[in-house]
């Protein structure tokens, strides 16, 4: 089925990348998870009209049926944040594509439960100082840790340039990172050396 609910999950989606004064942050569509989102709003609404039919529950199954339509979630998208020191991957619960003012944070969004209640699922922080590399392909986007785990992004509904161009915008701030922790212990040693030096000199002086 191309489209569900009039929500095509099909197409890809041209990435909008939203610059802050800590980096940057973007959202891209989760396909499957969007998909499985629906399932459970469907099943959720059958249930209702099941109740329904019923004498007890008729009518707070109605309102609840009504008010599933209105306010639960239908599209699921990873927000990533890139910092200085790391990137944030978290879950965006939306009823449309989410625009510049979900990815801000300026507009409130709906959690994973039907009725948009819920909280989402903590954000996980990988940070610069435990990642090996970002690689990526045409369909995701994998973060490669130190420790041997990785984090892959799957990204059907976003352009592959556009996947490779987030990819390589992270690659910049990692580079940029570990490229200041390489200075600043390259300024620490001659520090040192630079100490000792002057400690042997003032032994030297002093005998």
């Amino acid at each position: 089925m191309a489209r569900r609910r009039g929500h095509n999950l099909e197409d890809p989606r041209e990435l909008r990348i939203v610059e802050d004064m800590d980096g940057f942050s973007c959202a891209m569509l989760d396909r499957d998870a969007s998909r499985a989102h629906q399932k459970k709003t469907l099943y959720f609404h059958l249930v209702m009209m099941v109740l329904f039919l019923t004498i007890v529950l008729t009518i707070p199954a109605w309102l609840a049926a009504a008010a599933n339509i209105l306010l639960t979630a239908q599209l699921v998208s990873w927000m990533v944040r890139c910092r200085a020191h790391g990137v944030e991957i978290s879950r965006l619960y939306t009823r449309q594509d989410p625009g510049v003012a979900e990815v801000k944070g300026e507009k409130k969004t709906k959690g994973p439960l039907p009725l948009g209640l819920g909280e989402p699922e903590a954000p996980t922080f990988l940070p610069f100082s435990d990642m090996e590399k970002v690689a990526w392909n045409e369909w995701s986007l994998s973060f490669h840790m130190l420790d041997g785990s990785v984090h892959e992004l799957r990204l059907e509904l976003t352009r592959a340039v556009d996947i490779e161009r987030l990819a390589r915008r992270i690659q910049d701030e990692h580079r940029r990172f570990t490229g200041g922790v390489t200075v600043s212990r390259e300024q620490a040693e001659r520090d040192r050396k630079k100490l000792a030096a002057m400690t042997r000199a003032s032994r030297v002086g002093g005998g």
